[in-house]
């Protein structure tokens, strides 16, 4: 009998595990989305993908967040990854309207516009760390990753932007003649080289630009925002006064018997095995990066400005994997 109940209890944990990771905590599935979008590019095209970048922006002494750039020898893709549901329209001031199933209408800044100023910046920002790029070696594409996106044919009829069945299409058949605009980057492809050392070069200023912070989750969703500071107990906080941006680069968290925790079987303790790699600003620093190993109570709350939201989330130790910051 208990047998029996304990081989029931691990086809229904594992069924709800499965069924977890194939939906998504809503929370971190814009960022799985936002992978998803830059590996398929990656495969189609190869070279090289940078996600969430956060280029600094002097004419409006902002930021700009780009979802993700994918560098090859040839081109540089800027990705913008939209997840908007329901009837996208063109508004007589060049917004985009959403109208959602119950009717209510959102406006939202034009996707392609937004994309093309981001680019702007990304390209002077290239210039400033000292290579100039031709205007088309940019590549821009907007791609709609919801099934339930409708986008009117005036949206469609900007090449930059990628329908959900053309997303779809890509995935399966990667780029051809059945997709707009794929004959186009054909073409450049067939006339822009870049010399090893300057695509070398590029990829060093891509990889070393700043990105947003990044948490990723034990469902596997990716949360991809600003750290703001963390929420616990006094003795937690205290061990934590070293994690700070500037000194550390990563936090990672080792959840203690994960298999007889998941099975329900054991109650696992409360203290959560913490490694947090150290920053070495050391200029082409080698060999072993620094690390210091803490235990923390797994109801230690991380404080995080999401991408898009407003209100800052609230996520405990127990739900995340890794903790990944920009200085």
């Amino acid at each position: 009998m208990w047998f029996n109940l304990m081989i029931i209890v691990t086809v229904f944990r594992v069924s709800l595990l499965f069924w977890k990771r194939k939906t998504g905590n809503s929370i971190g599935r814009d960022g799985r989305l936002k992978l998803r979008v830059g590996e398929t590019f990656q495969r189609a095209f190869g070279g090289k993908i940078y996600q969430a970048l956060h280029i600094p922006d002097t004419g409006r002494r902002g930021y700009q967040d780009i979802d993700v750039v994918l560098l090859t020898h040839r081109e540089l893709y800027v990705l913008a990854v939209n997840n908007l549901a329901g009837a996208i329209t063109i508004g007589n001031d060049g917004c985009w309207f959403q109208t959602n199933s119950d009717g209510s209408i959102e406006k939202h800044p034009n996707a392609v516009l937004e994309l093309k100023e981001k680019a702007i910046v990304l390209a002077a920002y290239i210039a400033r760390r000292g290579i100039t790029l031709p205007e088309n070696f940019f590549k821009l594409r907007v791609v709609f990753v919801n099934p339930s996106s409708i986008p009117e044919q005036d949206v469609l009829l900007q090449s930059e932007v990628v329908s959900y069945d053309e997303w779809q299409y890509f995935i399966k058949n990667g780029p051809g003649q059945g997709l707009r605009g794929w004959t186009e980057i054909a073409f450049h492809r067939l006339r822009n080289k870049f010399s090893v050392a300057h695509h070398q070069q590029l990829n060093f200023i891509l990889l070393t630009a700043p990105t947003l912070d990044r948490i990723e989750l034990r469902d596997g969703g990716i949360v991809i925002g600003q750290f703001l500071c963390f929420k616990g107990q006094t003795q937690d906080l205290e061990a934590l006064k070293l994690v700070k941006k500037s000194k550390i680069r990563q936090l990672e968290a080792f959840h203690q018997l994960p298999l007889l925790n998941f099975l329900g079987f054991l109650e696992t303790s409360d203290k959560v095995r913490t490694v947090c790699t150290l920053r070495d600003y050391r200029q082409n620093a080698t060999g072993q990066q620094s690390m210091v190993e803490i235990y923390l109570r797994s109801d230690l709350e991380i404080v995080f400005q999401m991408e898009g939201v407003k209100k800052p989330h609230h996520l405990k130790l127990k739900e995340l994997v890794v903790l990944a910051l920009w200085s």
